[in-house]
């Protein structure tokens, strides 16, 4: 995961924190002569500037400009999410860049303005120095975790004959096909089940399935109205933008402007 922060040129009033997707988190600063606000931001200072944490990808495939990819993972190379375009970017003279069937691509440290679709390199990029220590750490998901206390016996197995394949795919079905199912996850093979309604009966029924460690716990809405904010997330804020159900029932969302919405 990579981020943003402000390039210690001038500070600006309420910095607003950015977010590329997944990977990347930005932060407004002050200075220069750019023209203030743009189609993004209408409330952005003049010269506004971005640069990162952590180094970035910058990907130049036939066919279109320089792209920082929004996406941390190059494959191919390409970017695996659609890259924001890089104007002013030059490979002349450039240290680590590599070429591969007419696309090049490197990691590096990046200073420019951003006007909610382009990216435009106000000091020279420099091969990425990777992450700063003395700068915030970006934040990652935790894994989920079980949250059930043990039982007396611990967490072993009841039944050797009911922890297969087939048996944990039976009870991802029966609990996904409930209207109160909220979410699922496996922790250290621990099949942990959400709902938003009778827990007992849900907890009989999957043992009656799975012979493994199980936990069943109060989830705060079914997945199905989780789902429905995440597509409405999606809706009101694309075109760059994640928005994923994770599976303990919370919703993870990055965006490229966090405007304070």
């Amino acid at each position: 995961m990579a981020g943003f922060r402000p390039s210690g040129l001038s500070s600006a009033a309420g910095a607003r924190r950015l977010a590329w997707l997944a990977v990347t988190c930005l932060a407004f600063t002050a200075c220069g002569d750019e023209p203030g606000g743009t189609a993004a931001d209408p409330t952005a200072e003049p010269g506004d500037r971005y640069t990162n944490t952590i180094s970035v990808a910058v990907v130049e495939a036939p066919g279109h400009l320089p792209q920082l990819c929004t996406w941390a993972v190059i494959s191919g190379p390409q970017c695996a999410d659609p890259g924001i375009e890089v104007i002013g970017w030059d490979w002349t003279g450039l240290d680590g860049s590599e070429t591969y069937e007419g696309t090049t691509w490197g990691f590096y440290d990046v200073v420019g303005t951003y006007d909610g679709e382009r990216f435009t390199i106000t000091e020279s990029p420099t091969p990425g120095a990777g992450y700063r220590p003395n700068w915030p750490k970006p934040r990652y998901v935790p894994s989920p975790s079980t949250p059930c206390a043990a039982p007396p016996q611990g967490w072993g197995v009841i039944d050797a004959a009911a922890t297969g394949d087939e048996a944990l795919s039976a009870a991802v079905a029966y609990a996904e096909a409930q209207p109160d199912y909220a979410a699922l996850w496996l922790d250290s093979w621990i099949l942990n089940v959400r709902f938003t309604g009778d827990m007992e009966s849900h907890e009989r029924a999957l043992r009656a399935i799975w012979g493994g460690g199980l936990c069943v716990s109060m989830g705060e809405r079914t997945a199905a109205e989780l789902e429905t904010i995440s597509d409405a997330l999606r809706d009101e804020l694309s075109p760059i933008l994640a928005s994923a159900v994770l599976p303990t029932g919370r919703i993870h969302l990055q965006v490229v402007d966090d405007d304070g919405l």
